[in-house]
């Protein structure tokens, strides 16, 4: 008996006339005739072309030469709707707005809570998950989805019994959960956090997550490689016994790139890269010194920048490899003592041209929470006073910013209080506040929805 085959890239990479049919990648057609796929952001369908509309009234003169390209006409209008997660200990899940304007606050009856700070926050035994900066993991507004790891779950550090980790899918009407993470084989627990979610190709997601253990200096950490389309995932590098917690993976030269995160193990961090398929991690560069390791990545001007936090004996600092040479340098230094300093998130603005960076300095010289901005990678300058907005405190967490179509930036900040501002900074470099919410967690993220 015939089973059922599920199609969800059906043309998505249009018609090919020039590979056999054996050789045809999934979603390439052979030949295909007034059609189109669907534009109203379902996966895996067609449809026939749309009709079409005169553009102009009288017959055009003489003879046609040729035309321009113009697009087909939609029958559609797209939405693009935002959301930043929150929780404040009741039903309250995400703030959502579709202006960036207006912001209204949407409950579990609605969307899945989002697991960002609820779990492994342990500092003691973890040591990688201060409130201080756990809100910089990213997640990914991806292929008109949001994807973000559920609450549904108890780690190690939670009451009850262990449960795995959860992954969800929203596409703006059903959360959906994709998948469950499972035990790492050298772990004597399961895996305590999902840390941050990227995305690495038109089908395919980054998970970093933690694994717990009780003695800091054998907590690990995993880099998952997840198939959207065929919902099966690899480890990335299994033969390489990683320590710490990959906040943030990155992709960068065709590799993927990582700096896992270590605050209380006496263990030296590197900078490693895989590509996969590869068994092991490949190390780039050591860290300056123990109990250091880096939490956000960027590519500026071609070369790589890496934020690290500080510990005790050792500042903050911003790295950059240079890609012409593969030599390491320190771009910018923090002032402080050490203790709860951070560079995270790294972001580039839209047209390219500056870097900036959040930087928590703690005990240092004034303003001690301010954004950074540079044009060469080298001068820095303070572009936003965090300060002014949400008053001094080591415990201010910014989360990862989303990039909206016009260029504008939207980062979400909040105080060890739990009071927060939704800041967006537009493609000229002016900041403003959005909204103003408590209990911000995390990341902000967006997708499109048909009006």
């Amino acid at each position: 008996m015939a089973g059922k085959l599920s199609v969800y890239d059906m043309a998505l990479h249009g018609v090919n006339t020039t590979t056999s049919p054996v050789h045809l990648r999934d979603g390439e057609l052979t030949k295909a005739q007034n059609w189109q796929t669907d534009p109203t952001l379902a996966d895996g369908c067609i449809r026939r072309r749309d009709g079409m509309v005169k553009l102009n009234s009288s017959a055009l003169a003489g003879s046609v030469k040729g035309f321009m390209a113009l697009p087909l006409p939609s029958e559609f209008t797209t939405t693009r709707v935002f959301y930043a997660p929150i929780n404040d200990g009741t039903t309250n899940t995400w703030r959502r707005s579709t202006d960036g304007v207006t912001w209204t606050t949407i409950t579990t009856s609605t969307l899945q809570k989002c697991s960002v700070l609820t779990h492994s926050d342990n500092v003691t035994n973890a040591g990688t998950f201060s409130t201080s900066i756990r809100g910089v993991v990213p997640l990914a507004s991806f292929n008109n989805r949001l994807y973000f790891p559920g609450d549904d779950y108890n780690s190690t550090e939670d009451a009850g019994t262990d449960t795995d980790p959860t992954i969800y899918e929203w596409d703006g009407t059903t959360a959906t959960k994709l998948m469950t993470i499972p035990q790492s084989p050298q772990a004597t627990t399961k895996c305590s956090t999902v840390m941050g979610i990227v995305p690495y190709s038109s089908s395919e997601l980054l998970i970093s997550v933690y694994d717990y253990d009780a003695t800091p200096n054998l907590a690990k950490t995993r880099v998952l490689l997840y198939n959207i389309v065929t919902s099966s995932f690899e480890q990335l590098g299994p033969g390489t016994d990683l320590r710490g917690s990959v906040f943030a993976p990155y992709v960068y030269q065709g590799r993927v790139w990582i700096c896992p995160a270590n605050f209380v193990s006496g263990y030296q961090m590197q900078v490693l890269w895989i590509r996969p398929g590869d068994n092991t991690w490949t190390a780039d560069a050591n860290l300056p010194a123990v109990t250091v390791g880096g939490v956000s990545m960027v590519e500026f001007l071609g070369d790589l920048y890496l934020g690290i936090h500080s510990s005790a004996t050792q500042d903050a600092l911003i790295r950059k490899r240079t890609a012409s040479t593969a030599a390491w340098s320190t771009v910018h230094t923090s002032d402080g003592s050490g203790t709860g300093q951070f560079y995270a998130p790294l972001w580039v603005s839209s047209d390219g041209l500056t870097i900036l960076a959040f930087w928590n300095n703690a005990d240092g010289s004034a303003p001690l929470q301010r954004v950074l901005s540079s044009t060469d990678g080298t001068t820095w300058s303070t572009e936003l006073d965090v300060v002014a907005d949400l008053g001094a405190g080591n415990g201010v967490v910014p989360g990862s910013p989303f990039r909206d179509s016009d260029g504008s930036d939207y980062l979400p900040i909040r105080n060890s209080n739990d009071t927060g501002v939704i800041k967006k900074r537009t493609s000229g470099g002016t900041w403003s506040t959005v909204d103003t919410i408590n209990n911000l967690r995390g990341a902000m993220m967006a997708l499109r929805t048909v009006a």
